[in-house]
């Protein structure tokens, strides 16, 4: 089932859309196991919490497949999760270490942005920084710093055509 469907489906259902939530933050990477170098999507951060995190996956690896497709970066991952439901268990192969591993991981469906506001202000505070980012906007030096599994971070396609001012 395509995304467009999916989501099709459940506005019509109960009028409203949920997309799945991984938990992470990502960058494109290649890593290498067993002699053989894959690109993949390097995991930078892990929200506390998440279904990622509750999988087990650490800031380091790099997932280069998940439910047999393989990844080809940040992006990829993305696309592949929100075509998943919430609730949804997938297989995600990870590179830690030079060995790959498989992971099973339960999507859920995305915290509320306040919920997500308090987890980043507890895990700023527990990193002993200062400040909160800016979760609302999105701009093309700071993609790597918010979580591209969050459909709240899609860019308006019609910035680059208005300035910014879609």
């Amino acid at each position: 089932m395509n995304l467009a469907s999916s989501i099709g489906e459940q506005l019509i259902d109960n009028g409203t859309a949920e997309h799945a939530f991984l938990g992470v933050t990502l960058s494109d990477a290649t890593a290498t196991a067993d002699g053989v170098t894959r690109r993949g999507a390097e995991v930078q951060d892990v929200t506390d919490g998440s279904p990622a995190a509750e999988a087990g996956i650490e800031p380091g690896d790099v997932i280069v497949e998940i439910d047999g497709d393989a990844v080809g970066g940040a992006e990829s991952l993305t696309a592949f999760v929100r075509e998943l439901a919430a609730g949804a268990t997938s297989t995600v192969t990870v590179v830690r270490d030079g060995t790959a591993q498989d992971v099973e991981v339960t999507l859920a469906t995305r915290p509320a942005d306040d919920e997500l506001a308090q987890q980043g202000q507890q895990g700023q505070q527990d990193q002993g920084q200062q400040g909160q980012q800016d979760q609302g906007q999105q701009g093309q030096g700071d993609q790597g710093q918010q979580d591209p599994t969050d459909p709240g971070n899609v860019p308006n396609p019609f910035d680059w055509f208005f300035g910014g001012r879609g």
